[in-house]
C-alpha cells in the first residue's frame, strides 16, 4: 500500500497549488548549497549523540543552536511557496523540534496544538514544513504521509491523549505501533479501516501512504492537519534520518475581490523557481467582454471554475476521480477562499427552486446520520467521513434554503456529524451568522465550540457579531479552551477584517482581547490565541494601540511562555512605532505579578533573554 514519493508535477519535486489542496503537501525542491546541508547534518548528528534527552533540551532552540537553517528558511523557492499557501504576512512560529529517525514506528497521527484540541481548519491557516538535511531513504525511516486526509478526523470527545492517532481494530490507540513487520503493517492497515469506514475501497487513492524520501536538502511543505508517521530505520545500524519541523501561520485572510474578476488565475509570486498551478493554467476562465457584469453568466462561469477538468500535469489515478468528484464542494471552497472570491450566494440570489439531486443526496445523508434518527454506531456503519463531510459541504453551497438543516445536525448529531456540520455551516458563508450567533448561548459545550468556529471561518465582521463573541467570552470560565476557542475565531475575524480594510472592527477585536494579554507563568493557549488577535488586527494605532503594545511589551519581558512571547516579540517587530529597548540577558526564572493561575498552564517553564541550548548540552555531557 506504501508507495515512494512521487513528483507532483512534470519538472520533478515542483511545488503546485493544486496538489497541496488535493494532497496535502509539496514537496519543495532544495537551493541550499550542500555544504550549508552537511553542515546542519553534522550538527545535528552531533547533539543526538550527547544523549537520548538531547533533542528534548534543544526543544525550540533550534535556530540558535544551528545558525546555518536560516538559509533553507530564507530559500525563494519555500517563500515562494510559503505565500502562494499562507499570504505574504505569514508568520514562523515559535515551536520548531529536531526529529530523529528510531527503531520504533508510529501510528498515523495528526499533532496536538501544544496538547490542546480545538477544531481543525480545512483552510489552509496553519501549515508545517519538514526539513531534511540528508538524502533520505527507505532504510533510514522516512516520514510518511496519508495524503489527502487533511480534510478527515476522528472522534476525540472523552479523550484527553494531545494528538488526534487512529486506532486499530481493537480500539487501542497508541503512538507507536508494536509488534513483528507484519503485525506492525496490519495494524497500520486497519487503523486506515476505520478511518475511512466502510467503503475504504472507494477512496483507497484518496488516502495514500507516500514515504518522503527526498534528495537532501528538501523542504516539504505540509498542512498542519494532514495524518502522517514517522517511518522505523530497517537495521540498528542504517544511517539516522534527521528532519527539522517548523510551524507557519497565516496572519491575515486573503484579499477579499469586490466584484467578480474576469481571471480567475491565482496570482503567484514570481521567483526563480515559479511555481507552477492548475490555477494557474487549466483554472483561467475566459469571459466576452460584459459577461462579468451579467449575475447569471457569472453564476455559470462560477459552476465551470469549481468543476473543471484536471491538469495532465498533475498526476490524478483514475480511481480517486469519483471521489474527488464527492470531494468537489470541499476543494472549490479551499480554492475560492484562497482567491478572495465571495460566497456563491452574494453573487447568485439564494433560490426557492427545489434542490438539486446533488444536494438532496446530502441532505438525506445527514438526515439519516445526524438529525437524531438513529444511534452513533448506526451512523459509523452507514457513513464514513468522506461521505459526511463532503454532504456537509453541499448542502453549505447550495444556493437554496436547504443548508438550514445543518443546523439540526449541528445541535443534535452525534459527534461526527455535528463535526461535519460545523464545516457545512462555515461553508454557508455569512448568510449563516445569524443563526449561529444564538448558538453561543447553547447550554451544550460542543454546541458553542462548534458554532463559534464557523462563525470564525464564515462570518462577515460586524459590531454585532463581535458583540455576541464579547458577551460569550464573559460568560466562559476565564482561562478555559472554551475561552481559547473563542479567541481563535475572533482571530479569523480579525484577520478578515483587516483583509476588508475595516481597521474600526480590528480595534473592536483589540479592546475584547486586551483583558488576556497577561504574562504566564508558563504555556497558556488562552494568552497565546489573544496575542494571535493582536498579531492578525495589524496596525497598533490610537489609545488603543498604545496599550496593546504596552501590554506586549511586559509579555516579552516577563512571561514564561515561550509561544505568546514569540507573538508579542513578533508584533512589536512589525509596528512602526520607535523600536522597543532590547532585552537583557537575564537567565533567571521570572514570575509573572499576575495572570492565568499555574493549573492551567502546561508547567513548561521558559527562561527569557539568552537561549539554555549550551547550558542543556553542557549538563548533558557532564553527566548532571
Amino acid at each position: 500500500m506504501c508507495k515512494t514519493n512521487e513528483a507532483p508535477g512534470p519538472d520533478g519535486f515542483q511545488p503546485d497549488l493544486e496538489h497541496f489542496i488535493r494532497r496535502g503537501y509539496l514537496v519543495i525542491p532544495s537551493t541550499t548549497l550542500p555544504e550549508v546541508n552537511e553542515a546542519i547534518r553534522s550538527k545535528a548528528e552531533a547533539i543526538a549523540n550527547i544523549g537520548p534527552e538531547a533533542t528534548v533540551l534543544l526543544g525550540d532552540d533550534c535556530l540558535p543552536a544551528i545558525p546555518e537553517l536560516m538559509n533553507v528558511l530564507e530559500a525563494a523557492p519555500l517563500q515562494a511557496a510559503m505565500k502562494a499557501v499562507l499570504g505574504e504576512d505569514y508568520l514562523l512560529h515559535g515551536h520548531r523540534h529536531l526529529h530523529l529517525s528510531s527503531l520504533q514506528e508510529q501510528m498515523w497521527h495528526k499533532d496536538s496544538y501544544w496538547g490542546f484540541r480545538r477544531m481543525r481548519h480545512h483552510r489552509p491557516r496553519w501549515c508545517m514544513m519538514l526539513y531534511y538535511p540528508q538524502e533520505t531513504t527507505l532504510e533510514m525511516g522516512p516520514t510518511h504521509v496519508l495524503a489527502g486526509t487533511q480534510y478527515w478526523t476522528v472522534d476525540t470527545e472523552g479523550w484527553r491523549q494531545g494528538e488526534d492517532i487512529l486506532a486499530d481494530s481493537t480500539g487501542d490507540v497508541s503512538m507507536f505501533v508494536e509488534g513483528s513487520s507484519a503485525e506492525r503493517q496490519q495494524k497500520l492497515n486497519e487503523a486506515e479501516q476505520q478511518l475511512l469506514g466502510p467503503s475504504s475501497s472507494r477512496v483507497a487513492a484518496l488516502a495514500e501512504d507516500v514515504s518522503l524520501t527526498v534528495p537532501a536538502g528538501s523542504c516539504v511543505l505540509m498542512h498542519f492537519d494532514l495524518f502522517h508517521r514517522a517511518g522505523f530505520r530497517a537495521k540498528e545500524d542504517a544511517p539516522t534520518r534527521f528532519m527539522f519541523k517548523f510551524q507557519f501561520i497565516r496572519t491575515r485572510d486573503p484579499a477579499v475581490v469586490p466584484s467578480p474578476p474576469g481571471d480567475f488565475r491565482y496570482p503567484w509570486p514570481e521567483s526563480p523557481h515559479r511555481l507552477s498551478s492548475l490555477l494557474a493554467s487549466k483554472m483561467e476562465l475566459e469571459a466576452d467582454d460584459g459577461s462579468a457584469a451579467n449575475p447569471e453568466d457569472f453564476c455559470k462561469r462560477r459552476r465551470q471554475f469549481r468543476h473543471c477538468d484536471e491538469s495532465p500535469d498533475v498526476h490524478i489515478a483514475d480511481e480517486a476521480r469519483s471521489a474527488w468528484e464527492e470531494l468537489g464542494p470541499v476543494l472549490a471552497d479551499v480554492r475560492e477562499w484562497l482567491q478572495g472570491l465571495p460566497h456563491p450566494c452574494e453573487t447568485c440570489p439564494e433560490s426557492s427552486e427545489e434542490a438539486s439531486p446533488e444536494v438532496e443526496k446530502g441532505l438525506e445523508v445527514l438526515r439519516a446520520a445526524g438529525a437524531g434518527l438513529g444511534s452513533d454506531e448506526d451512523m459509523e456503519r452507514s457513513h464514513d467521513e468522506v461521505q459526511l463531510v463532503a454532504a456537509a459541504y453541499k448542502l453549505g453551497r447550495s444556493v437554496d434554503r436547504t443548508w438550514l438543516a445543518l443546523l439540526c445536525a449541528l445541535t443534535g448529531g452525534s459527534e461526527a456529524v455535528a463535526r461535519a456540520a460545523a464545516y457545512g455551516l462555515a461553508a454557508a458563508g455569512p448568510r449563516a451568522t445569524p443563526a449561529l450567533l444564538p448558538l453561543l448561548k447553547h447550554a451544550t459545550l460542543r454546541v458553542r465550540i462548534l458554532a463559534v468556529f464557523a462563525l470564525g471561518e464564515s462570518a462577515r465582521p460586524s459590531h454585532d457579531a463581535l458583540a455576541v463573541i464579547e458577551e460569550a467570552i464573559s460568560a466562559a470560565p476565564p482561562w478555559s479552551m472554551e475561552t481559547a476557542n473563542l479567541l481563535q475565531a475572533l482571530s479569523c475575524l480579525s484577520a478578515r477584517a483587516r483583509a476588508l480594510g475595516e481597521t474600526g472592527l480590528c480595534q473592536r477585536c483589540l479592546e475584547i482581547v486586551l483583558p488576556f494579554l497577561l504574562p504566564s507563568s508558563g504555556h497558556n493557549l488562552v494568552c497565546e490565541n489573544a496575542c494571535l488577535v493582536a498579531l492578525q488586527a495589524g496596525e497598533l494605532t490610537g489609545e488603543m494601540g498604545k496599550m496593546v503594545r504596552h501590554a506586549l511589551d511586559r509579555i516579552a519581558d516577563r512571561s514564561a511562555d515561550p509561544y505568546s512571547v514569540c507573538f508579542a516579540t513578533e508584533i512589536l517587530r512589525r509596528q512602526t512605532w520607535p523600536e522597543r529597548p532590547m532585552l537583557d540577558e537575564r537567565s533567571e526564572l521570572l514570575e509573572p505579578e499576575e495572570g492565568p493561575p499555574q493549573s492551567l498552564c502546561s508547567g513548561h517553564l521558559r527562561v527569557t533573554g539568552k537561549s539554555l541550548l549550551m547550558e542543556n548540552l553542557l549538563q548533558l555531557r557532564q553527566g548532571t
